[in-house]
């Protein structure tokens, strides 16, 4: 909110013009959410409850009648681990560029210890007349295991800045 303080005139007629151009949405129980008449070059934010270790399959749908080859449908979208809601210092951010679908799915694995909420920030490049956003929790990573002596673990499914703690235990090794 903005004060306007004139101290050595009258005004008669004040005109303002306000324009949004940062939209927030929270998915609380809800694993979908449809957005109409998105506006190019305003940015979108979509806030998921979550957690360290789990594991969010994320995928959206764009109607966009004029989507043409040689456009892009959002110029980015940036996936932010935060420990509030709608935080504007990150615990972890990631970009993902070069959206050239009208449709995608992606895994996405929160490894900040202290993460609450994962933030999807998304840019249209042109009007799009839907939007739809779809998460699914798939399921909790395993991180840490305990291994005995002469025992073999194979693992499998490692993902990416995920931290992984084999414990071992042995007088020496």
């Amino acid at each position: 909110m903005q004060k306007i303080l004139i101290t050595d005139y009258d005004v008669d007629n004040l005109i303002a013009k306000f324009s949004i151009d940062k939209y927030y949405f929270t998915l609380y129980d809800e694993n979908s959410l449809n957005i109409v008449d998105l506006i190019q070059n305003n940015t979108y934010h979509f806030n998921i409850k979550a957690k360290k270790n789990q594991l969010f399959n994320i995928s959206f749908t764009i109607l966009d009648p004029n989507f043409n080859d040689t456009q892009l449908p959002l110029k980015y979208i940036f996936i932010s681990e935060d420990q509030n809601e709608f935080s504007s210092s990150h615990l972890d951010t990631r970009i993902y560029h070069e959206i050239t679908a009208l449709s995608e799915s992606f895994t996405y694995p929160i490894s900040e210890f202290n993460t609450n909420y994962l933030l999807l920030n998304i840019k249209p490049s042109s009007y799009i007349q839907q939007f739809n956003i779809e998460y699914h929790m798939i399921k909790e990573i395993t991180t840490s295991f305990n291994l005995d002596k002469n025992v073999l673990l194979n693992l499998t499914d490692l993902y990416p800045n995920i931290s992984y703690y084999l414990n071992i235990a042995s007088k020496t090794l």
